[in-house]
């Protein structure tokens, strides 16, 4: 309860920045190939703090690292508001990766241990409902502040309450977390650190069942398809080919919040109820029709109903999918195995049009996808629905058997 709450005082003021991000690096200079490259360089930074997050979490304990990161990544939120130029971006966004991937295993893994079994999918899904909620109308006002003052004042305006509502929500988070995790209070140096955390992730690799093989590898494809297109959604949309005004996609996005916010909690009781394949498969499978789909959309209507179709998929697929991977993991390995996943690709999330998803296979996918819109709109679009595609013929054929039920401790 306590991260969800403060989950969604945080979503408050980012959910202002998010969807317009592109639009920021544009104002301030920057190219479409910029675009991709600053969220490419933020992904490689993302990947070795991912590593050494998932060590810390299973070691020093899961509160240390959530609100110490949470503090430092709240602190890093003034550097994209004082950014004079794009590039100095590249380090708002390389110090946000670096510190995010630091968090994230913790964060997933102080959940993972706050739920049973047989409920973990509506523990993530409550996590994200109360996000959501707190979050849904902020991209509409932004877009209204964006038509009237500018993207640049309305964006760091945005990035200043986000500064405001995260260090609130790391205030709470320091007094009212409770750690779930036992671990000794030995201290140790960088050196021992750095030298546990690969001895750490050895025995980790060791003890991952086949079935978190194939989870991690049915998620690297699929979150190479989603990385090629997810920052250019806005710019397609808005700036170059339909033609949305900035209030229109704000309020697409606001829309898709509200509803999602409410079929996170459906899909993750049916989840729980009947198995996380049951909508984990549907969705990876239907999803690439509506990505196509948001090529060919000419009005805001269409690009409402794509946008709010992607975004039901994405909640039958995100919870579910982070629920089965915990399932499958011993508890005193969950953050370093969340963390060997979030270094190749991050894991799946209810919102595939926006985002900074982080991890090798995503930095790669962000370079890519920045080349090829930058010559050919469409292209990033069509690629991403056929690797999705694929990956979802994958996931039908190696994971339809599997029923997973892990004995908790």
């Amino acid at each position: 309860m306590v991260m969800s709450l403060t989950g969604g005082l945080w979503a408050f003021g980012g959910r202002m920045r998010g969807p317009f991000f592109p639009l920021f690096v544009l104002a301030l200079g920057g190219s479409y190939f910029d675009i991709g490259l600053i969220a490419s360089i933020g992904s490689v930074f993302m990947i070795v703090s991912s590593l050494i997050g998932g060590y810390l979490a299973d070691t020093v304990g899961r509160k240390k690292i959530i609100y110490l990161m949470s503090f430092l990544i709240s602190l890093n939120t003034l550097v994209y508001f004082a950014s004079p130029s794009w590039e100095y971006l590249i380090l708002a966004s390389s110090l946000n990766s670096l510190f995010v991937g630091l968090r994230g295993p913790a964060v997933s893994a102080i959940i993972a241990d706050s739920t049973k079994v047989e409920t973990r999918t509506k523990g993530f899904a409550t996590n994200q409902f109360l996000r959501i909620l707190a979050g849904s109308v902020s991209p509409y006002v932004v877009g209204l502040f964006m038509e009237r003052y500018g993207v640049l004042k309305a964006q760091r305006l945005a990035y200043l309450c986000a500064f405001v509502t995260s260090m609130i929500a790391t205030i709470l988070r320091f007094i009212y977390l409770e750690e779930t995790l036992k671990v000794p209070e030995e201290r140790k140096n960088i050196r021992e650190i750095f030298r546990d955390t690969y001895d750490g992730f050895k025995t980790t690799v060791n003890v991952m069942s086949n079935k978190v093989w194939i989870l991690i590898g049915t998620n690297i494809l699929f979150s190479l398809g989603v990385s090629l297109g997810i920052s250019f959604f806005v710019t397609y949309a808005v700036e170059d080919v339909i033609g949305l005004s900035k209030s229109q996609w704000g309020l697409v996005f606001s829309v898709m919040s509200l509803i999602n916010m409410f079929s996170g909690l459906l899909f993750a009781s049916i989840s729980d109820r009947y198995g996380r394949l049951k909508l984990i498969l549907p969705s990876m499978l239907l999803t690439p029709i509506f990505v196509v789909g948001f090529v060919f959309c000419k009005t805001f209507t269409q690009v409402l109903l794509v946008a709010v179709s992607l975004g039901l998929l994405g909640s039958m697929m995100g919870a579910p999918f982070k629920a089965l991977l915990f399932d499958y993991s011993p508890q005193e390995h969950r953050g370093r195995i969340h963390a060997l996943s979030s270094m190749l690709a991050s894991l799946p999330g209810s919102n595939i049009i926006y985002g900074n998803p982080g991890g090798l296979i995503n930095g790669i996918g962000k370079m890519v996808g920045g080349i090829t819109y930058s010559h050919f709109n469409a292209l990033p679009f069509f690629m991403e629905a056929v690797l999705i595609e694929i990956s979802a013929i994958l996931g039908v054929i190696f994971l339809r058997n599997n029923k997973p039920r892990l004995k908790e401790p």
